[in-house]
């Protein structure tokens, strides 16, 4: 016979209704300890290396060793709650919702959305930097910059009007404004015929071949972009262009250049090119921040 002081243990349930009634938290509240944990460490990180006033290779590693992917219970949990936000390494992201693909809202809950290019920027960039990001998507790498170097020093394009729209959205939920263009960059100004995936609009491309809608996009010359920026970082995720884009680019006064390679339009042969012309420009590969399709170097 049961003591009166002890409380029935109910059997635990994989139910959402049962989760919804015995654990009334909003799907922020529960990611929060999270949240708190990754904020206040990269905080600490950022401060010691201002502190300091150098940029060394021990912090280099520690502050993208930061970003690492959600714990599997806590992408479980997300998962069936369709949580509406999640928090990636301190910053707050729309993740479910009917104008999100639904493979981005699962690599945005699972915490590894564009994890390569994330410790790159985590990894290379310093409190003055300026950067332009060609390519933000849903804007995590942009923040990622802006919560470094501030976002009144990160300048973003997004040829996609429904990728944009969401980046704008989560720049406000992290009160940090970056200027985001909504428009491709390339070799000269005109337009650019932006191709739109049927089911998804991850992966639009001026370079790939889909069957879904074509979105005519304004598009600005690399070379005037980069003439009113002035960055010192370049990021760069044009979905197949890279191959044209980088070496139309001036690199005058640029230290950093991050790379999303794609072989499936550009090939081998189209990333051993721009790997000879970086070379060739003074530039080095950060190996340890590389990865099959991100590419990060240094001026040497």
């Amino acid at each position: 016979m049961q003591r009166q002081n002890e409380r029935e243990v109910p059997r635990f349930r994989n139910d959402h209704a049962f989760l919804q009634k015995s654990f009334p938290l909003t799907p922020c509240v529960v990611a929060a300890p999270v949240a708190a944990w990754s904020v206040s460490s990269f905080e600490r990180d950022i401060a010691s290396r201002r502190s300091s006033g150098s940029f060394c290779a021990n912090f280099e590693m520690s502050r993208s060793a930061s970003i690492r992917r959600t714990p599997t219970w806590l992408y479980r949990l997300r998962r069936m709650m369709r949580t509406r936000h999640v928090t990636i390494d301190g910053l707050r992201l729309i993740a479910y919702r009917r104008d999100i693909p639904k493979h981005v809202s699962q690599m945005l809950v699972r915490g590894d959305y564009e994890m390569p290019e994330r410790c790159a920027v985590a990894g290379l960039l310093q409190s003055e930097d300026r950067v332009l990001e060609i390519g933000s998507c849903v804007g995590l790498v942009a923040l990622t910059a802006a919560r470094i170097v501030g976002a009144a020093n990160v300048k973003a394009f997004e040829p996609n009007p429904d990728a944009a729209r969401i980046a704008r959205e989560n720049f406000a939920l992290n009160d940090l404004p970056v200027e985001l263009v909504n428009a491709a960059v390339g070799i000269d100004d005109g337009t650019l015929d932006l191709r739109v995936a049927p089911d998804s609009w991850l992966g639009a491309s001026g370079r790939r071949c889909f069957d879904g809608r074509t979105i005519a996009t304004p598009m600005h010359a690399i070379s005037k972009v980069v003439g009113a920026v002035r960055p010192s970082v370049l990021v760069i995720d044009v979905e197949g262009m890279e191959d044209e884009l980088l070496p139309a680019c001036p690199l005058t006064g640029i230290r950093t250049i991050i790379l999303e390679v794609h072989p499936d339009v550009i090939g081998t042969e189209g990333i051993e090119r721009l790997q000879v012309y970086l070379r060739e420009s003074g530039f080095a590969p950060v190996d340890s921040l590389c990865s099959a399709d991100t590419q990060a170097w240094q001026r040497s």
